[in-house]
């Protein structure tokens, strides 16, 4: 008959009562929560996770285990740390300053921050490099004439039409300023700026939403 072998100080860790080796809580406490078993972890499976948690991804892992990923990366972190072993930092030269510089290589992998050493050198690099025609979003620049029938068709169009923002509905009164009116097709595409001023070619936007479209239109300019 195989008995449980019983250790002095290894007791449940609800009623304090004395278990065995391989067990956490004794039989009375499991029985009361049934899913208490995805919680716990026996010697053997604390031993077979350092042994394995270097070797083998976390799904193989987690089948081996018989647990979920995050129930394992939890046990990681919280009693094995040793065992996440972060690739050393990189040492890089800034391309504005030249001061040397750690980098970690989850910011390398990113991309975002680049071989700059702070916030400060990047915004040099952007401004120089990063305005104008050579910005990704630029699109002809801005033109500040409207036109000289702009301000009497923008009286009308705002007689004439509810004051409510077209892409998301809330109304002027609770804005704190005026709807703007967004060209459906730009000025720029126009030969002559009065022509772009038409009333099936203007919509009432917030300034939110304003900026929105902006950002998102991609319009291939065409000169009538």
């Amino acid at each position: 008959m195989n008995r449980k072998h019983y250790r002095k100080g290894k007791v449940c860790r609800n009623c304090r009562k004395p278990v065995s080796d391989e067990a956490t809580m004794c039989k009375e406490c499991t029985n009361r929560d049934p899913n208490i078993w995805k919680h716990v972890w026996t010697q053997k499976q604390r031993q077979l996770l350092i042994d394995n948690y270097p070797k083998m991804q976390a799904r193989e892992l987690a089948i081996l285990l018989g647990k979920n990923v995050k129930s394992i990366d939890y046990q990681v972190r919280k009693h094995y740390p040793f065992l996440k072993k972060h690739k050393p930092s990189i040492i890089l030269d800034c391309a504005i300053c030249g001061k040397s510089f750690k980098r970690y290589h989850s910011l390398l992998s990113s991309g975002k921050w680049g071989n700059f050493c702070s916030r400060k050198c990047r915004g040099l690099f952007l401004s120089e490099n990063n305005v104008g025609e050579k910005n990704p979003r630029w699109r002809g620049g801005y033109y500040p004439y409207f036109g000289r029938n702009w301000h009497g068709i923008r009286r009308e169009i705002r007689k004439e039409r509810p004051l409510v923002c077209k892409r998301c509905g809330v109304p002027e009164i609770r804005l704190n300023e005026e709807l703007h009116l967004h060209h459906i097709r730009p000025r720029r595409s126009f030969l002559l700026v009065e022509d772009s001023n038409v009333k099936d070619n203007l919509i009432l936007l917030c300034n939110r939403c304003h900026k929105i479209v902006e950002n998102s239109e991609q319009i291939t300019i065409r000169i009538m």
